[in-house]
């Protein structure tokens, strides 16, 4: 790059959570279409029990689901997080709305859950300059 980059935080910062979250859909496509993943409460019950769930993403409008006894024991335990909305899920993976969908491999998950981490920051302002040197805000 030759030309200089104009922007502020916080627009690199919405640029990059939005950026986070197509790949995060991306990469729940993915693992669909390679099998990885199982959609619709009953799938991800039947893998919930045979022990498959590495992680569960319930849509942020998906009540119902959200209200099962084994999506109330897999937040519990940390595999569970709420991700989009049932129409996107569900046509991320080419079906009709989706509440519930389980990562069944842990190299998904782990990119998932990094991918998410960044989809959810907040709002990052830029650090300020005082005399005693650099101070920031984040904390």
């Amino acid at each position: 790059m030759k030309s200089a980059v104009h922007t502020s935080v916080a627009e690199f910062s919405s640029a990059l959570r939005a950026q986070a979250e197509r790949r995060a859909y991306s990469l729940v496509g993915a693992a669909f279409r390679a099998r990885k993943a199982a959609a619709g409460s009953t799938a991800v019950r039947d893998a919930y029990a045979a022990g498959q769930v590495k992680l569960v993403l319930v849509a942020c409008d998906a009540r119902a689901a959200a209200e099962t006894p084994w999506v109330d024991a897999l937040v519990k335990s940390g595999k569970a997080r709420a991700f989009g909305s049932k129409e996107l899920l569900g046509r991320v993976i080419g079906r009709p709305e989706t509440g519930v969908i389980a990562i069944l491999d842990d190299g998904i998950t782990t990119a998932l859950v990094h991918t998410l981490d960044v989809a959810e920051l907040g709002p990052v302002s830029a650090p300020q300059l005082s005399a005693a040197g650099l101070v920031s805000e984040v904390g």
